[in-house]
């Protein structure tokens, strides 16, 4: 685990990005998953990208694209790398069924301070061929997903050495 902090412009880009997102959608006040509504969702999934992208000394695409891209956000030595978020100091990584983890590596991110999301924690990550293995049936109230918890992933460093 490391906690990466964001400046101004970072922020900055990630509200601008989240705005123009959000903004396509049809109910942009609508209740995602813990998350007030669109804006604050697609906004802490991107400063989690623009963390992680940091931290890795990756570039973060911030080009919009009509709906979800589907694939993955970074390539880091040849593995696809999807970056997730979520709202809960000990949340869990998830995925609403082991056919939508599509990069080589899923990691997770976690915003420190809601009223200013400036702090990032990267909680870790984790392969494919792990999440499957390690991964239990979590519902949140919605539907079933497939998970994993933030004590199963391996730390970023170790990502970033290897």
């Amino acid at each position: 685990m490391i906690i990466i902090s964001l400046d101004r412009e970072e922020m900055a880009a990630g509200r601008k990005f989240a705005k123009n997102i959000s903004s396509q959608n049809k109910n942009p006040n609508g209740y995602i998953k813990g998350f007030r509504n669109k804006f604050i969702s697609d906004f802490v999934g991107i400063i989690g990208e623009i963390a992680v992208g940091k931290y890795l000394e990756l570039p973060v695409d911030m080009e919009v694209y009509q709906g979800n891209d589907g694939k993955y956000d970074f390539i880091y030595h040849d593995r696809t790398i999807d970056v997730k978020a979520n709202s809960y100091p000990n949340g869990q990584l998830y995925f609403y069924s082991h056919r939508h983890f599509k990069a080589d590596i899923a990691v997770l991110t976690v915003p420190l301070v809601k009223e200013e999301y400036s702090y990032v924690k990267i909680a870790g990550w984790i392969s494919k061929e792990e999440f499957m293995d390690k991964s239990q049936i979590c519902n949140y109230g919605y539907h079933d997903n497939v998970c994993v918890k933030q004590k199963d992933l391996n730390d970023i460093q170790i990502l970033k050495e290897g």
